[in-house]
């Protein structure tokens, strides 16, 4: 259950994807940032609700509480986040990679990343650090 910002920010992020493709002259991005990184940035700020999207559930009562805005939002951002630094195409490559290694089964964060490392070729920008650091901090 740790991963569940992984695999329910990218349904999030990829809602926003898929209109964007469909229909471009709507600019989705925009009400992207205005409901979902907002609504991520203000729960983040609630020291009552924050928590990093990566944590561990030690009681199976509480599985139900890391289906939140956190997860979602903020999981969702982190992933656009990743997209605006390596870019659409290479985001796409990355998912298709992952969903045909990991069909029927599931992928970690550390798989994301190694299938973002075999698409994006720039060594100056550290994927992984910033990644690591964004789903494990509590701002």
């Amino acid at each position: 259950w740790d991963e569940i910002w992984l695999k329910e920010g990218f349904c999030r992020y990829l809602e926003f994807v898929f209109v964007h493709q469909i229909f471009p002259k709507w600019q989705i991005w925009g009400e992207f940032i205005s409901k979902i990184s907002d609504t991520a940035l203000c729960m983040d700020c609630n020291p009552d609700v924050t928590h990093p999207v990566l944590c561990s559930v030690g009681n199976p009562r509480r599985i139900f509480d890391m289906f939140d805005t956190i997860s979602y939002a903020k999981g969702a951002s982190i992933l656009r986040m990743v997209a605006s630094l390596v870019g659409d195409r290479v985001m796409a490559q990355a998912l298709t990679s992952l969903v045909h290694t990991h069909a029927y089964g599931n992928f970690t964060t550390s798989d994301f990343l190694d299938a973002i490392k075999q698409h994006y070729t720039d060594a100056s920008v550290d994927i992984e650090s910033l990644v690591t650091q964004l789903r494990s901090e509590e701002h």
